[in-house]
């Protein structure tokens, strides 16, 4: 993935999709750090061609994606955004299907731990740290900044109170990410 002579057209939407969704609901450590790897190394390729990151990744992919993070544990996570790779098995009505991350989707606490949802949260918040700080500036301040809030501040009107330790890592790894003087 980081050959200087390879397309950079393999880092589309779908692709981020499917690895922060896995960044969401994956319980093995192992799998999590690998997929944080590769979302780094998709958004540095992105990184590199100006203009790219943000055509891709639109600002309502990245609303979805934080409606997801910001899901109070315990309550199931919203699947209608995650993208679903069609296979074979979606024309033969009679395969059977392993739903693997079920239990991550339920958040059933009875069968998964909080610390492994919390761990999967985290690395989600920390890769939507990388994506935000890699946003241009102009984009980023103030409109994205902007609707982050209003997500936070949504969440709270719908009566959940916002996973705040979520809030402050993913803000903090953001503010710690913006390269210096880059966010006025």
């Amino acid at each position: 993935m980081t050959v200087p002579t390879l397309s950079k057209e393999w880092v589309t939407e779908r692709f981020l999709r499917l690895l922060f969704q896995n960044l969401v609901v994956e319980e093995r450590s192992d799998v999590r750090d690998a997929t944080l790897a590769t979302w780094n190394t998709a958004l540095e390729t992105l990184g590199s061609n100006y203009g790219y990151l943000e055509n891709l990744v639109t600002q309502q992919v990245l609303l979805e994606w934080y409606a997801v993070l910001m899901t109070p544990l315990g309550v199931p996570i919203d699947t209608s955004t995650f993208y679903h790779a069609s296979s074979a098995a979606d024309a033969d009505p009679a395969a059977e299907r392993h739903p693997i991350d079920k239990n991550m989707l339920t958040q059933d606490m009875g069968l998964v731990s909080v610390e492994i949802v919390w761990k999967a949260r985290l690395a989600s918040a920390v890769a939507l740290a990388k994506i935000t700080a890699l946003w241009p500036v102009k984009v980023r301040n103030p409109p994205l900044l902007l609707t982050l809030s209003l997500i936070f501040l949504g969440s709270a009107v719908r009566g959940h109170v916002p996973p705040y330790p979520q809030a402050l890592h993913q803000l903090d790894k953001y503010a710690t990410e913006v390269p210096r003087g880059g966010c006025c």
